[in-house]
């Protein structure tokens, strides 16, 4: 009896592993389904998000780095904030594979992320998300910044 019960749980515990559901992209899909109507691309490397929200500092300085970015083509934008808190040279002209502007910043409601950043993905399922924090910001904008790169290598 033992034995038939260890199999049952065992069966059990693996088939719930291969059908458990990323939370981080069905929040994300959630969201832009209802804003936007639509959802991540399995073509996209991920979706860049400019808003305002979290470390005021971080943001300037990644606003900044992706307006001397000169082409973000395989990404989508999120401008997730106030019109004209968000400068249109940090986004506007660079290749983008679209472009979504989220006026009432319902983005942050999601919690997926707390300031701008990256959320990259991989065959449109969440795969790492680089939210922006004080400590550290010279290298994650240097590690989005060699993502970017490679990008542009691998096309």
């Amino acid at each position: 009896m033992n034995k038939i019960i260890r199999i049952f749980l065992t069966t059990f515990l693996l088939a719930s592993c291969g059908t458990k559901p990323d939370v981080r992209t069905e929040k994300l899909n959630a969201y832009l389904d209802a804003q936007f109507r639509t959802k991540a691309d399995t073509t996209w490397r991920g979706i860049v998000v400019l808003t305002m929200n979290g470390c005021f500092s971080c943001n300037r300085y990644f606003l900044e780095s992706m307006t001397r970015q000169p082409d973000i083509s395989g990404y989508a934008v999120l401008v997730s904030a106030s019109p004209g808190t968000i400068p249109a040279g940090a986004y506007e002209g660079k290749q983008a594979d679209t472009v979504w502007k989220d006026y009432q910043d319902r983005f942050y409601d999601t919690q997926l992320m707390k300031s701008s950043g990256i959320i990259y993905l991989r065959q449109g399922v969440v795969d790492t998300i680089v939210d922006l924090r004080s400590e550290g910001l010279e290298q994650q904008v240097e590690y989005m910044q060699k993502r970017f790169a490679t990008a542009q290598a691998d096309f």
